[in-house]
């Protein structure tokens, strides 16, 4: 098992102005992507970094839907970001491996 933990911080003004090398996380992101390699049932997934940043992202989102403490500390800003993603626990290893 892999915990993975992810941390919303706020920052004043541009992200890019406080992080210069941030890059944006979005739809456009995953879909560049795709989705990760499938692995047969007795080896082990292979997720790539950008794989587990998606998994956490759209978790935030189901958490906007699910969880109002979450929701409350997100502010109009992310809530608005994440309003481009479909809410989702899982599907990113629904595919059948070849």
């Amino acid at each position: 098992m892999i915990l993975t933990y992810m941390a919303v911080i706020e920052s004043t003004g541009l992200v890019r102005d406080r992080w210069p090398s941030a890059l944006p996380v979005s739809l456009d992101l995953a879909e560049a992507v795709g989705k990760p390699p499938t692995n047969a049932a007795n080896q082990p997934p292979a997720p790539r970094y950008v794989d587990v940043l998606m998994h956490g992202v759209r978790h935030l989102r189901f958490l906007v839907d699910t969880d109002a403490t979450n929701r409350a500390a997100l502010n109009d800003t992310w809530k608005g970001h994440l309003s481009a993603l479909a809410p989702a626990l899982a599907g990113m290893y629904d595919r059948d491996h070849a």
